[in-house]
């Protein structure tokens, strides 16, 4: 990260005022109008015991925006930490994506393939870019998901970094 630049942590919507927090711990103001959009890149960490069900148990790692907004990841970049135990059953179409909502909601990001990654022995980085055909939910969280099945059977213990850039829109 460049000298002066900031990692947006969180976005909380009231009466068309985004609040959101820098790394730095202050709480900073922005107004996003009808028409308008705001670009943010926000650090996510999911924690080995939730990977572990990251299937079963999709994870919120963007809050809703508010009433009449949505969101549009532009891209992703995955970081699985390597914390000493391979990941003993990522297997074919265990790919990790970003959805709205819940685990049942629709893509809005490319599938990052598990082989190479969910699998892997040592730290592994990925990068993905927001899909190009999906239609927006507005006021909707956004989640990583695995497609299909568990990277973890018996053994595991890999934690999951994500920074994500993003912009809301106005539905309006």
């Amino acid at each position: 990260m460049s000298k002066g630049s900031k990692v947006l942590h969180s976005i909380h919507k009231t009466d068309g005022v985004g609040l959101f927090e820098d790394v730095y711990g202050s709480v900073q103001t922005v107004t996003i109008d009808d028409g308008e959009t705001y670009t943010a890149t926000i650090d996510a960490e999911i924690l080995a015991a939730s990977v572990k069900t990251l299937n079963a148990t999709a994870v919120s790692v963007i809050a809703a925006p508010g009433a009449g907004k949505y969101i549009v990841v532009n891209w992703c970049e995955a970081l699985l930490v390597h914390n000493g135990v391979d990941y003993d059953a990522a297997g074919a179409g265990e790919d990790l994506v970003l959805k709205y909502t819940d685990a049942s909601g629709a893509a809005i990001t490319d599938a990052i393939d598990h082989s190479g990654f969910g699998d892997a022995s040592a730290d592994s980085k990925r990068f993905t870019r927001g899909s190009s055909d999906f239609a927006p939910v507005t006021n909707a969280a956004i989640v990583a998901h695995l497609l299909v099945g568990e990277w973890w059977g018996a053994a595991g213990d890999g934690d999951l970094e994500l920074r994500i850039n993003y912009t809301i829109h106005s539905a309006a």
